[in-house]
């Protein structure tokens, strides 16, 4: 029993000299403290002190802002604060102790500088980012350059407070997220799409304009999340569908109201995206095997009116019509004339709602026919030749725009005819 007694009475000191040593190294490095003011960062502000009259005070010795940190809480978006000064064409200069708010040529953009964020008189220009955007991410067209200079003309990276931008994303004709998904990245500088990282992003009361602030200058871009995963997933369980590398969407299309058309490469399905909807909200439109039964939709496309809604489906050579109330019909070729015609691709020509087909009947020559979406009757047909003005087998890769001029592309190069049922054979235009 004494040894007993002994072992614990030698172990009482041991854990009592143990738990002491422990608060004496918490003591030494300060106690416990907010993740949050760690090196002095407040990450649910400004990080900068911010006076009386809205300026913004250049940084202390000891900043430990980053664009990564560690701090979870780092990510919280800034506080909504509205554009500062006057507004300024792109090119202007902003003056340190007056600041202002620089504006790209569309009116899509704008970099605001609270007074003190630059440390001499900058010049701001505003250009076209010429880098691709984040991998896995959709492109809204809001991606800028800036450039800085100082009165020397050198660079000008580093700021003394923050800037903050602004992007203005409530006149877009679409958007393929909630406004409130929507996200601004930086673009570090490397010609390459993995040189991009998030900025915690900001959406406006009003949900038009989202905004994110910086303190150095590279290429900036308001971008949605990709239209992947799995979709049209409801409250009480199941999804309409998902996408992946090994599911991707093969051919898509847009109505005139905004609403979104497409399909996989292996399924019977075809999907829409109602116009502002997000993934949860994408539907069944209808079903190709209520067509045929057993019917695939595979190396098939389709082309959507954006005047009437109504779907055209390229299936097996053949056109149908899908009409909004889900009726369909053969629409061209007439039925018995698949054997000698061989449709390869379909477009609709906003400018007249006409459907127009590419067709290699004999599996050498091209043609375009302008064909009656109602009646299928063929209303004009557009030769090419290989030798003078050829149509390469297509994959999405000729369209019309809404004066009725055909582009195609081919290799790295996009061709135009003004007017492609005007003299035959006239030559392609070079675009780009």
């Amino acid at each position: 029993m004494r040894r007993q007694d002994s072992g614990q009475g030698m172990r009482r000191p041991l854990l009592t000299w143990f738990l002491l040593a422990m608060l004496g190294a918490v003591a030494a490095f300060g106690g416990c403290s907010d993740p949050a003011d760690i090196d002095g960062l407040d990450v649910a502000g400004d990080a900068r002190d911010v006076g009386g009259d809205g300026s913004v005070a250049p940084d202390g010795v000891g900043d430990a802002w980053t664009d990564t940190p560690t701090d979870p809480d780092a990510f919280q978006p800034p506080d909504w604060r509205e554009p500062h000064g006057e507004l300024v064409p792109s090119g202007s200069v902003i003056q340190p102790d007056v600041g202002g708010t620089v504006i790209s040529d569309d009116g899509r953009v704008m970099v605001s500088f609270p007074p003190g964020t630059v440390a001499v008189p900058t010049t701001v220009t505003l250009g076209a980012l010429g880098v691709p955007g984040p991998a896995g991410a959709s492109d809204l067209g809001l991606a800028i350059d800036v450039d800085a200079r100082d009165p020397e003309g050198q660079p000008v990276t580093q700021l003394a407070g923050f800037a903050y931008l602004y992007f203005l994303h409530d006149a877009l004709d679409f958007l393929p997220a909630p406004a409130a998904e929507l996200t601004v990245y930086a673009h570090d500088g490397d010609a390459d799409e993995s040189a991009w990282h998030v900025l915690a992003t900001r959406l406006s009361d009003d949900g038009g304009t989202s905004m994110a602030r910086t303190d150095h200058f590279s290429g900036f871009g308001l971008y949605a999340p990709a239209l992947t995963g799995y979709l049209g997933c409801k409250p009480g369980g199941g999804c309409r569908t998902a996408i992946s590398d090994a599911q991707p969407i093969s051919s898509m299309g847009m109505d005139g109201q905004g609403n979104l058309y497409f399909m996989h490469p292996n399924g019977p399905y075809i999907y829409r995206l109602p116009a502002g909807g997000g993934r949860g909200d994408v539907e069944i439109f209808f079903n190709a095997a209520d067509a045929y039964s057993g019917t695939w939709l595979y190396l098939n496309r389709i082309a959507v009116s954006d005047r009437t809604g109504e779907v055209f489906l390229m299936r097996n050579e053949q056109v149908f019509r899908i009409g909004q109330d889900k009726s369909w019909s053969l629409v061209y070729p007439p039925s018995g004339g698949e054997a000698s015609v061989k449709v390869h691709h379909i477009q609709v020509n906003p400018m007249d709602g006409a459907l127009w087909v590419q067709c290699r009947d004999d599996g050498k020559t091209d043609t375009l026919r302008r064909v009656d979406p109602g009646s299928g009757k063929v209303l004009a047909t557009v030769p090419f030749d290989p030798n003078v003005r050829p149509l390469w087998p297509s994959d999405n890769a000729w369209a019309f725009d809404a004066q009725g001029r055909l582009f195609a592309l081919h290799g790295w190069s996009l061709l135009m005819l003004d007017d492609p049922l005007g003299q035959a054979l006239t030559p392609w235009k070079l675009v780009a």
